[in-house]
């Protein structure tokens, strides 16, 4: 399990409560464990030439790996966990090894790649990435108190299974706000906690993330408001510093990989 890094203590200690009384043991191995990701069309290229995988398809050992799905491989003789994923809406992996390995492994795919286009990029490409793709973060658009409904990952949930941990957290609420994306006009971004306003200057929704939208050239931003006003089209405002910004209901996400 890999948790969202403010999150790892509360969640080691969550799940070393629930194991009380099983036959097994919860460890937390993350001073140990570096995470690479690399992401983007190319990544799979890239890393056939640094993991060694013989299990799968000797021309091309992760082409077989799906979605949401992990295999092991190994770099230099070193066993590295590679998954199918990463928070960008774009392919990608992420390489999970030990921490001495890691700066070789980092050198060695920043060379495979120059040729591709490869370069280091921080959290705040993932984060303009992961918006303009509509996928949800934790502090941001999830936290304790959000619903799977609210969201939009109601799908997510089996609710037809009669007990399990977080499920009364899991069912809609009436009334409740919901998630929406939102297209503003102009160049000026809305950011987090920023007001959403109804046509009339009444506020009716709060922005959880929000940036100039490098692919599609104008601001875009997630909120959640009153589900009287989360159909697509609405007219909307965002109060940025005193500045009601006109904004529409748009369908989620914003940019979709062809």
């Amino acid at each position: 399990m890999v948790a969202n890094a403010g999150n790892r203590q509360v969640a080691f200690e969550t799940l070393a409560k629930r194991a009380h009384g099983f036959d097994v043991t919860v460890d937390d191995e993350s001073d140990d464990t570096a995470l690479i990701a690399i992401q983007g069309p190319e990544a799979e290229g890239v890393l056939d030439e640094l993991i060694t995988q013989d299990r799968l398809a000797p021309d091309s050992p992760l082409a077989e790996l799906r979605y949401y799905r992990v295999l092991q491989g190994t770099f230099d003789d070193v066993p590295v966990l590679v998954a199918r994923t990463g928070y960008t809406g774009e392919d990608g992996f992420e390489l999970y090894l030990d921490n001495e390995t890691a700066p070789s492994l980092w050198r060695a795919i920043a060379e495979a790649g120059a040729s591709r286009g490869v370069v280091p990029a921080g959290l705040a490409s993932r984060d303009t990435l992961r918006l303009e793709a509509g996928m949800p973060l934790y502090g941001h658009e999830l936290g304790l108190d959000t619903r799977a409904a609210q969201a939009g990952l109601g799908r997510v949930v089996d609710l037809s299974k009669d007990e399990f941990a977080g499920r009364d957290n899991a069912l809609p609420a009436e009334g409740a706000r919901v998630l929406v994306g939102l297209a503003l006009e102009g160049k000026r971004a809305a950011r987090a906690e920023y007001p959403v306003l109804d046509p009339a200057g009444v506020v009716v929704g709060e922005v959880t993330s929000g940036a100039l939208s490098p692919t599609l050239g104008h601001p875009v931003a997630m909120a959640y408001v009153d589900p009287d006003f989360s159909t697509v089209g609405t007219a909307l405002g965002v109060d940025v510093r005193g500045t009601t910004i006109p904004a529409t209901v748009v369908a989620l996400p914003f940019y979709k990989r062809s």
